[in-house]
């Protein structure tokens, strides 16, 4: 699945659920991946797609369980305790998550 978060509108009609680039992900994820028979899901964020990712991460616990990683691409990382840090688990929880499945672990920035 490709997605443009930028993108609310097609030929000048409102596409609904991407009132914003957090919105269209998020109606993304509900209508089409959540009810996919994928266990695990692989994300490439580019630019702000980085801060719409985070923000499905922290409004969907379907999306926690399911991201197995994600790879930032030309992304701004977000300083310490922000929106990403908070989905994020520390270096001392890194290994469960609260349902129980395996967590993201931070793997630090690719120069």
């Amino acid at each position: 699945v490709v997605a443009n978060p930028n993108v609310g509108e097609v030929a000048g009609v409102s596409i609904p659920g991407s009132e914003c680039p957090h919105a269209h992900v998020r109606s993304l994820w509900k209508a089409y991946l959540e009810p996919c028979a994928a266990s695990r899901v692989l994300v490439v964020a580019h630019s702000y797609g980085a801060a719409a990712t985070a923000h499905l991460l922290k409004t969907e616990a379907s999306a926690r369980e399911r991201i197995a990683a994600i790879a930032f691409t030309d992304a701004w990382a977000h300083p310490p305790g922000s929106l990403l840090q908070e989905v994020m688990p520390d270096s001392t929880d890194a290994s469960k998550s609260e349902s129980g499945s395996e967590s993201f672990r931070a793997l630090g920035r690719i120069a």
